[in-house]
């Protein structure tokens, strides 16, 4: 009669050399309905989505809105990623950076001025296969290589795609690019411009901006008119109070 071990390895066999988790396993994550590990989440309970390593309620109608302070993920992201939309990642967990390509690579532990990141080991920035930022200085950001000068600090030369280059810094999104977070990303990547959007992240701030000028509006109306009552109440004070004299 085999014993168990023999059941573990026949069961292995059945599923190509790789034995599956029980189906009985603990997600780590509240509201997950399948998981590989406690860690992660393969499938969301109906109704939800991934939210900062949680499943929460998913509202559609709001996300546009929310998207441009604390977009809410979705499945298919990598552990490296904070982030991402159908793969897409817009920003990296802590320890990561993000790539031009919209992925995520481990921080370099040191990098000289003029050294960017590629393939986790420091190189000349400009060198071919860079994805990450050029080390320009803290004051230069978003460099893909820098203007070295005796004065100081030092500056950018060139920018990562999408930035444009002023001054000596690349701060500005290039036409097509929009800012999200520190970063510029292309507008048709922009979370809540997709399929089920037809809004664009400018036409979203704005949108925002017009509901924020209604409501002070409103909230300046509401408190005009408790003056007049106010203001008027004390005028039928002092109208009345004579005759109230003579009684």
């Amino acid at each position: 009669m085999p014993g168990a071990g023999s059941s573990a390895s026949a069961a292995a066999t059945q599923t190509g050399g790789v034995a599956k988790p029980p189906k009985f396993i603990k997600c780590g994550i509240a509201n997950c309905e399948t998981c590989t590990n406690l860690q992660g989440c393969d499938k969301f309970q109906h109704g939800f989505i991934l939210f900062e390593k949680t499943c929460v309620i998913s509202h559609p109608l709001a996300e546009p809105l929310k998207s441009l302070a604390s977009y809410r993920t979705s499945p298919g992201c990598t552990l490296e990623c904070y982030d991402c939309l159908s793969g897409v990642c817009f920003r990296c967990n802590r320890n990561y950076e993000i790539n031009t390509d919209r992925t995520c690579t481990k921080i370099c532990q040191h990098l000289d001025l003029n050294q960017a990141c590629v393939d986790q080991t420091a190189q000349r920035c400009g060198v071919t296969g860079q994805k990450m930022r050029c080390n320009c200085g803290a004051a230069a950001q978003h460099c893909m290589t820098c203007k070295i000068s005796t004065a100081a600090p030092i500056q950018c030369q060139t920018c990562l795609p999408g930035y444009v280059l002023e001054g000596g810094s690349c701060e500005r999104c290039a036409q097509t690019f929009v800012r999200y977070a520190s970063y510029c990303i292309p507008e048709d990547l922009c979370p809540g411009t997709g399929s089920q959007s037809t809004l664009s992240c400018s036409e979203i701030v704005v949108m925002c901006v017009i509901i924020l000028i209604c409501l002070i509006g409103a909230a300046i109306s509401c408190v005009e008119k408790r003056l007049q009552t106010a203001a008027s109440s004390r005028k039928t004070i002092i109208y009345t109070q004579p005759w109230q004299d003579y009684e």
